[in-house]
């Protein structure tokens, strides 16, 4: 039976001090995460945006209110959901 021989460009990993392999592998994943959370945040804000804008339109589209005025009111909602949240993120890491 062949003994299992890494390939040249894999990271030599010494198993037996765990500990240096758990901050290794902390290390990348908190780099990863902090890639991909500026995605995710811009996804949930736009699906708030969205939803907040339609619920305004629906709400005043069943209400028979005059259609462009909630049309207006519906992308003013969404607009400032939009820009309201970036705004409360800039003041989110101030430490107190």
């Amino acid at each position: 039976m062949a003994r299992f021989t890494p390939h040249p460009d894999q990271l030599p990993l010494n198993w037996s001090d765990t500990q240096a392999i758990e901050v290794i592998v902390e290390q990348r994943l908190a780099e990863r995460f902090e890639a991909e959370s500026f995605q995710w945040r811009f996804r949930l804000v736009m699906i708030e945006t969205v939803m907040m804008g339609m619920l305004v339109l629906l709400a005043g589209l069943l209400l028979k209110q005059p259609t462009m005025m909630v049309l207006r009111a519906s992308l003013l909602v969404a607009g400032s959901c939009l820009v309201g949240v970036d705004g409360s993120q800039r003041h989110r890491n101030v430490p107190e």
